[in-house]
């Protein structure tokens, strides 16, 4: 197939609420539904990508698929090049700016573009990418809210009997103590092969990240604290770095929602930014792209770490249902 003759015919954006059949309590809200914006993008040739974005909360579909369709009409007609695809968007919504759910938007078009690219040349999308098929790490994501113990330490052992190595607690309890605790039965629950992740979904200002951090080096046995504060403070995320030993390897944590080229166009080095910030920078819609292309066991709700112990992404990543 020429590839040059592949062209963008419609894209489709279709909003759906999905019934979770572990609803997750959050230290910033229950997440009772995966509220999903599933997109069709057709070629010309009948070729179909598709992906799909997870709009955190049902009331956000509707707008999103309002962009989602003034962007459709921009690509329309357009070859199937999905970095030219990238670059028209960004240049059309530079005055707007293309971060939040304009950026989030457009990461779904990204992402059903290289679709039906690796379709039409009958490849995975990681070889598009120049890697090779292979296993990924993955953890169970879909339980482990905030919730009394009892059905907590009975969920924890359900997760990890789904056949997976590492699962992620959530924590932002009121009182630290009660995370704490909650943290201890878990982790005795799970036994120590399991990896055990936190994360606090935004919910703790920067002296409480701070606090809670040091509390659970105490305990121990974590390897990262995800979004103990906003994703966007990226000053508050640094500091939240210092003294705190995740991973016992004397690492702070870095937590943000970044987009890697924003940051190689503004003349920052990506990795120096992790090192000396501890801010961790990772670009989820590409990594997960590429590992649900794999077709490898270990795709489902796989998630890429920088080099820091603290993570945050979001707005890209795959959430199971």
């Amino acid at each position: 197939m020429k590839l040059e003759k592949l062209r963008i015919r419609a894209l489709r954006a279709r909003a759906v609420a999905v019934p979770m059949k572990r609803p997750l309590a959050t230290a910033t809200g229950a997440v009772t539904i995966a509220p999903l914006l599933l997109l069709d993008l057709e070629t010309d040739s009948g070729i179909t990508g598709r992906s799909y974005l997870f709009g955190i909360g049902q009331p956000h579909l509707r707008p999103m698929a309002a962009l989602v369709e003034v962007m459709a009409d921009m690509i329309k007609g357009d070859s199937l090049a999905p970095f030219e695809i990238e670059r028209k968007l960004r240049a059309k919504f530079t005055l707007l700016g293309v971060h939040n759910i304009v950026l989030f938007s457009m990461s779904g078009i990204d992402m059903a573009a290289w679709d039906a690219l690796g379709q039409a040349l009958g490849q995975p999308l990681v070889r598009l990418l120049g890697g090779r098929p292979r296993p990924v790490s993955a953890y169970n994501s879909k339980g482990l809210g905030i919730q009394p113990l009892k059905p907590l330490l009975k969920e924890a052992e359900t997760l990890v009997g789904e056949g997976f190595s590492a699962v992620k607690l959530r924590l932002g309890r009121a009182r630290a103590e009660d995370d704490i605790e909650a943290l201890r039965a878990v982790k005795k629950a799970i036994g120590p092969k399991v990896t055990l992740m936190t994360d606090f979904n935004q919910g703790l200002s920067v002296a409480e990240a701070i606090r809670r951090g040091r509390m659970i080096d105490e305990v121990g046995g974590v390897t990262w604290i995800e979004e103990p504060v906003r994703a966007d403070d990226f000053a508050g995320n640094a500091c939240g770095n210092r003294g705190i030993r995740i991973g016992g390897d004397g690492r702070g944590c870095g937590i943000g929602c970044v987009d890697v080229r924003a940051i190689r166009l503004r003349g920052f080095d990506r990795h120096r930014c992790c090192r000396e910030d501890s801010v961790g920078v990772v670009y989820a819609g590409l990594a997960n792209a590429a590992a649900r292309n794999q077709g490898s066991a270990g795709q489902r709700g796989s998630k890429y770490e920088s080099g820091n112990r603290f993570l945050g992404f979001h707005g890209f990543e795959f959430y199971l249902v």
